[in-house]
């Protein structure tokens, strides 16, 4: 658990209660099922129970990351999540469009883009 650690972020009332309600992130939308290898084993389903304790408590102000496979994995998530809030991109059935695309400027269109990244 948190060990009663508090911090006031600011946000209003009516989102943390919103976000309180949704629940574990973990457990939106899925039922809790910790998969057969961690559910056999009494230390790993504590271990999990432990962490969706800990979401649960946490849920209404923060958001949890529990892995990213490499630096790009968190750093796609924080834009999308940025992506989402400013320009209200949906994720929910493919990828988000680049925020930072300086990098990109050189390749204005698909021919140009197979050029650069041939198969």
């Amino acid at each position: 658990s948190g060990v009663g650690a508090k911090f006031d972020l600011g946000l209003p009332p009516a989102f943390t209660a919103a976000q309180r309600k949704k629940g574990e992130q973990s457990l939106r939308k899925r039922k809790r099922d910790f998969g057969p290898t961690v559910s056999k084993d009494k230390h790993g389903s504590k271990c999990f129970d432990d962490m969706l304790t800990n979401e649960k408590e946490f849920c209404g102000e923060w958001v949890v990351f529990y892995h990213s496979y490499s630096c790009a994995a968190i750093l796609y998530e924080v834009q999308a999540a940025v992506g989402s809030v400013l320009f209200r991109f949906k994720a929910e059935f493919a990828g988000l469009p680049r925020i930072l695309g300086n990098g990109f400027k050189h390749i204005p269109n698909a021919a140009r883009m197979l050029e650069e990244f041939p198969k």
